[in-house]
Parts: structure tokens; C-alpha cells; sequence
């Protein structure tokens, strides 16, 4: 961040987050060299801060001290501020309140740890979370990036994943909010349910390993990218309606994975329907392009 000192003086402040699960006795050194890298590049200072996520009570990270490399009164210390999200175990109540995102985000990890193995809870977890996000009021752009997070830190089984699904679809339709993360699970589940087809059909006229190898492969490619459109479509459909649906039939889609999940990332920031014309407009020109 660039910003203006009580002073008047302009100055950079880099900050630089690293979050690890259970630090081992090189963390700190390893902290140092991105430290010292991040100077090399921007010839700046920067601050370096740690979170631990599974530290334990009595854990400490200590100093890094070159008591070895000390000479003739020469000595280096490199000390990290710190904290453990453990500590925050006990104040649950108080991240519930909070309108921090970074307190839904501590709230999570220890529901989460709570829950353990057991699918059930972390069934009920996951919702209780999903409704904190929406109750709290983030704009759209912080709740699909926060929804992510939720989607990789608690998994579930693929029985519950669909339950929660349906659970969640209906919660959002309610508040006519895309659940965009949704969308793309079940196009990867459709991927992986094409692929198998495909690779079978393959296997069975080539009679070869490669040739059920690529089908499987070439399966696999060709659903995920057909869920991907198809969760551009639901997006269009909920946020613009009927139009949405008009557009999307009128356009072309962007060819290839990567191309689509840009473009579905961008669709969820689209304040109206021809700003959402121009993005695919733009990402099917760069098909034409090779580009």
C-alpha cells in the first residue's frame, strides 16, 4: 500500500502474510529469505507476520538468532509478530459479532476443528457459517470469495455435498444470490461423469489401454468446461433474468477452461447486463484472436 504518513511523508508499507499449520524449526528462516526477497525486489522494507492455524497452547515461534554467524560484536535478529488462531478459542461469540470478513474467517478454522471427523457436524458447520456471511451484509464480490474459502475448508462427503447443495440453492434463491461455487462442483462431478462414458466408448472401439486413457482424459476436459458454461448461464439467468437468457443465446462462448472460469469470475462483478455483454464479447474476440 501506498500511503501518506502522519508526517506528510509518502511511503510504501508491504506487508507480507505467511499462514502455516504446524511451523517447523526452519519457519523462521525460511520467513527471512521471503523477507529479504521481497526487499531485493522493491528495494523496500517489509513487515513479515505469521498466523498459525493448528499451534498448540504452549506452542512460542521464537526469534531467528545468527548466534553461530555472530563475530566481533556483529549480530543479526530476525523476530516475527505472530498469532495463533487457537488463541482465539473461548471468544466465539465475539467473532460472530465482529463485522471483520477475517473473523468469519478464525470462526470457521474452529468450528471446523470442533467438528472433526464427523460429517454430520460439519454438515451443520457449514450451514451456520453460510448464513452468518449473508446476515453480516458484504457486497458480492467479498461473500463469492469468502463462500470459496468455506467450500475448501469444509468438505464434505459426496451424499451431504449434495444435500448441502440443494440446502444452499434454496437458501440463496431466496435471497437472489448465484451460489456460484455450487455450480462449479456439479460441473466437475458432470466432468468426471462424461469422462468415464467417453473412456469406456473409446476403450471399446480402439481396444486399447491409450485409447480408454485419452477418452477418459478428453471426457474429463470436455465436462468441465460444460459446467463452467453452464454456470455462466445461471449466473445470467438469476442476476439478469430473461435477458440474461436472451444474451446468452445471441453470444459465443469463450473456448477452454481457463478462458471460462476468467470470464465467470469477471460475470460475478458485472454491475449490469451490458457491462456483462462486453466481458463476453471481449473473451470470445480473444477466442477468434488465438489469443
Amino acid at each position: 500500500m501506498k500511503v501518506r504518513l502522519r508526517t506528510g511523508e509518502k511511503a510504501w508499507i508491504l506487508i507480507h502474510v505467511e499462514i502455516e499449520g504446524r511451523p517447523g524449526p526452519r519457519f523462521t528462516r525460511r520467513m527471512l529469505t521471503y523477507n529479504e526477497s521481497i526487499y531485493r525486489r522493491y528495494g523496500e522494507e517489509a513487515v513479515s507476520l505469521a498466523v498459525l492455524t493448528h499451534a498448540g497452547g504452549r506452542f512460542r515461534l521464537e526469534p531467528y538468532d545468527f548466534r553461530r554467524f555472530r563475530r566481533w560484536g556483529y549480530r543479526k535478529l530476525f523476530q516475527i509478530p505472530w498469532v495463533k488462531v487457537s488463541s482465539y478459542r473461548g471468544r466465539e461469540r465475539e467473532l460472530e459479532r465482529s463485522r471483520n470478513p477475517f473473523a468469519l474467517l478464525v470462526l470457521a478454522h474452529l468450528k471446523r476443528q470442533e467438528a472433526g471427523k464427523d460429517a454430520e457436524r460439519r454438515f451443520s458447520v457449514k450451514k451456520e457459517l453460510v448464513r452468518l456471511l449473508y446476515e453480516r451484509g458484504y457486497g458480492r464480490g467479498d461473500i463469492m470469495l469468502l463462500l470459496k474459502f468455506l467450500d475448501w475448508l469444509v468438505r464434505l462427503p459426496p451424499e451431504l455435498d449434495d444435500r448441502f447443495e440443494d440446502w444452499a440453492t434454496e437458501f440463496e434463491r431466496r435471497r437472489t444470490m448465484p451460489y456460484v461455487t455450487s455450480f462449479e462442483r456439479i460441473g466437475i462431478k458432470k466432468g468426471r461423469r462424461v469422462g468415464r462414458t467417453e473412456g469406456r466408448r473409446e476403450g471399446r472401439r480402439e481396444g486399447r489401454r491409450e485409447g480408454r486413457r485419452e477418452g477418459r482424459t478428453e471426457g474429463r476436459r470436455e465436462g468441465r468446461a460444460e459446467g463452467l458454461e453452464d454456470a455462466i448461464g445461471a449466473i445470467l439467468r438469476t442476476r439478469f433474468g430473461r435477458k440474461g437468457l436472451q444474451l446468452l443465446a445471441r453470444v459465443d462462448m469463450p473456448k477452454g477452461r481457463m478462458a471460462l472460469r476468467r470470464l465467470l469470475e469477471r460475470l460475478l462483478e458485472a454491475p449490469r447486463l451490458d457491462a456483462a455483454a462486453a466481458l463476453i464479447g471481449k473473451a470470445a474476440a480473444r477466442r477468434g484472436n488465438g489469443s
